[in-house]
């Protein structure tokens, strides 16, 4: 395997195609810390990895996400809230809060 690596001009290029304004400074840095990224794929590249299992995340997890739910003390809860509301009217579903204009007409 041969090592790769890239120079100022391979990133002031890329930095053209991304429309990015990179001083010499930054275009030195870059390199050297694409160099440094590309070393460390070499390193992983050379570790033993037949029958090791892919994963997507850190932790084992399976579906998390319960149910979607309406909960009792939730609708008691928004019943409390809309109570508590100083202006507010019946409309054609139940309660509506009546709020200042955001945006002119």
């Amino acid at each position: 395997m041969h090592r790769m690596s890239i120079d100022k001009e391979q990133v002031k290029k890329i930095a053209s195609l991304a429309k990015l304004s990179l001083s010499e400074e930054e275009l030195e840095s870059h390199a050297e810390n694409l160099n440094k990224i590309l070393e460390y794929v070499e390193t992983l590249e050379k570790l033993p990895t037949q029958g090791v299992e892919p994963i997507t995340g850190p932790l084992d997890l399976k579906q998390v996400i319960r149910a979607d739910e309406c909960d009792p003390s939730s609708k008691q809860l928004l019943e409390s809230m809309i109570n508590n509301f100083p202006d507010k009217e019946e409309v054609q579903e139940g309660i509506g809060i009546k709020v200042p204009k955001m945006m002119g007409a």
